[in-house]
């Protein structure tokens, strides 16, 4: 294990920041979404192109004569060369393909995704890959948006948390389902107008104490 941790790169996002973007040795780009863990060995090069995704990231896979391969909780990635989002959170896996294909495997099943494509996972049923169509601004986070399709405020909350570093606590737990869809501008260095914009779709009021948001 010790051999492991000393040949592995990892590269952290933090909460609150903006958009990180990292520069692998084949060429690929990918850009880290806040609260977000990139891993990969010392070793990595164009003949062995592997890494661990925790959080979210954009990829601009550059084309190789290696497969690149994502490695998640619940799915694994193969691309040879393609601009897709991946995002592996505590609740969820989701993948979305904005140019070229992307090969998606679990434990029971392995399907291809073209451009204008998404699959997600559940936490719940980890076993199913669910495909639909990719929205328009797809992947929000990377074009200021909050893209809503019926997504509840915990989830949307969670978001919020990450990206503008701060805490948001609910009243009771029954506000936590509420479904909201609609897209919302996340204006990076406003906050208050964000809250605004949910609080008119949730009906609900985002009230400051102290250094966190109460939803009440």
């Amino acid at each position: 294990p010790t051999i492991k941790i000393l040949n592995t790169v990892n590269i952290h996002s933090s909460y609150g920041h903006k958009t990180k973007t990292v520069s692998l040795n084949d060429g690929t780009k990918v850009h880290l979404n806040a609260g977000t863990t990139l891993s990969y060995s010392k070793n990595f090069n164009s003949t062995s192109r592997e890494v661990t995704l925790n959080g979210e990231a954009y990829f601009e896979v550059e084309k190789g004569s290696s497969p690149f391969i994502i490695l998640t909780d619940l799915a694994k990635v193969t691309v040879l060369g393609t601009k897709f989002n991946v995002r592996s959170r505590e609740d969820g896996f989701e993948i979305g393909v904005n140019e070229g294909e992307v090969k998606i495997e679990n434990k029971t099943k392995s399907i291809d995704l073209k451009k204008g494509e998404q699959v997600d996972i559940s936490i719940d049923q980890p076993k199913i890959l669910s495909v639909s169509k990719v929205s328009n601004f797809y992947p929000g986070w990377k074009n200021n948006k909050l893209i809503c399709d019926n997504r509840s405020l915990l989830k949307i909350c969670d978001e919020l948390e990450r990206i503008y570093n701060v805490k948001i606590n609910f009243q009771n737990e029954s506000q936590k389902d509420i479904l909201i869809s609609g897209i919302i501008n996340l204006n990076p260095s406003n906050l208050e107008s964000v809250l605004s914009s949910i609080s008119l779709l949730s009906k609900l009021e985002f009230k400051l104490r102290g250094d966190s948001y109460i939803v009440l």
